[in-house]
């Protein structure tokens, strides 16, 4: 059995990126801590 290995792509992606989904998720946390401190009724939209 002489099996010959395909080599590994590697997924080749900006760091820029990851900071893209930690900035999201900063935001998200910021915005719920945000609506603790002020609320907001929903008439106001």
């Amino acid at each position: 059995m002489n099996k010959t290995q395909t080599p590994r792509q590697v997924l080749n992606l900006p760091a820029g990126y990851f900071g893209m989904v930690l900035g999201t998720i900063g935001m998200g946390f910021a915005w719920r801590y945000a609506s603790t401190l002020w609320p907001v009724s929903p008439q106001h939209w």
